[in-house]
C-alpha cells in the first residue's frame, strides 16, 4: 500500500474530502496516476515529496512509499 496526503485545500478536491487515504500498489505506477485516481488536476499541484523529498509526477511509486502533494499557498 501507498500512503497519500494531500495538504492545503487539496482534499476539497478529492472524492469524499479525505485528506489522507491509502491506495494499492497495483492501481498506481506514479505520483501523477495518485491525481488521476482522484480527479485532482496537476495544475493544482505546486510540489510534491515521495518518502520525503521532493519529487516529480512521474516519479515510480513503491509498496511502502509516502507522498504527499501540496497546493500553492497564498498570503501576504
Amino acid at each position: 500500500m501507498i500512503s497519500v496526503r494531500l495538504f492545503a485545500g487539496l482534499a476539497s478536491q478529492a472524492p469524499g474530502g479525505q485528506n489522507e487515504f491509502e491506495v494499492s500498489c497495483t492501481s498506481c505506477a506514479t505520483a501523477r496516476s495518485i491525481l488521476d485516481m482522484q480527479g485532482i488536476p496537476e495544475s493544482a499541484v505546486a510540489f510534491l515529496m515521495v518518502n520525503g523529498r521532493t519529487a516529480e509526477f512521474s516519479s515510480e511509486l513503491h509498496d511502502g512509499d509516502r507522498v504527499a502533494f501540496f497546493a500553492p499557498l497564498g498570503g501576504g
